[in-house]
C-alpha cells in the first residue's frame, strides 16, 4: 500500500496540500511527521476547491519515523 506523507517543521500547519491530495485520490490514510506527540485524527472537511476529504491522519513525531509501520 502507498501512504502519502507530509513533513512539517513545527507542531502545527494547515496541511492544505495534503487535504487536497487526499480528496483527489480518495485515500483512507495519510501520515504527518512533525514535532509534537503521536496522534491519530479523523479528518472530514471540504478543501478550498470544494471537494470532500475524509481520511485518518496519523501524526508521528520525528524521533519515531523509524516506527511508521508500527503505527499503521
Amino acid at each position: 500500500m502507498v501512504f502519502p506523507i507530509e513533513v512539517k517543521s513545527g507542531a502545527t500547519g494547515s496541511l492544505k496540500s495534503l487535504h487536497q491530495f487526499m480528496a483527489e485520490m480518495n485515500l483512507d490514510t495519510a501520515i504527518r511527521i512533525y514535532s509534537d506527540k503521536p496522534l491519530k485524527t479523523a479528518v472530514d472537511l471540504k478543501t478550498t476547491t470544494g471537494k470532500r476529504a475524509k481520511y485518518s491522519l496519523i501524526s508521528i513525531p520525528f524521533y519515531l519515523t523509524g516506527e511508521i509501520e508500527r503505527f499503521l
